[in-house]
């Protein structure tokens, strides 16, 4: 599906990634998924789901980080591409 078909979750689920973006700095921020999902209201499992999505659509960035040897978390960016 094209970004144009997007659903009704992961769209607000975008909308909760981009606002976490400050238009004076050039720096990406990358929110953690129970960040964005409180914004948005959604449970993080339910944002998770939502985001991946768009992710493997090219719409955002998707970053899988380690921390002290622990389970891999996933951060989504906003490297959002027009549609």
């Amino acid at each position: 599906p094209a970004m144009g078909d997007l659903s009704k979750g992961e769209i607000r689920a975008l909308i909760g990634v981009l606002s976490f973006r400050d238009p004076n700095s050039t720096n990406l921020a990358f929110p953690s998924i129970n960040t964005i999902a409180k914004r948005c209201g959604m449970t993080p499992s339910y944002c998770s789901k939502q985001l991946n999505r768009i992710a493997e659509r090219g719409g955002i960035l998707k970053i899988n980080r380690r921390f002290n040897n622990s389970n891999t978390t996933s951060s989504y960016g906003q490297g959002v591409r027009p549609p």
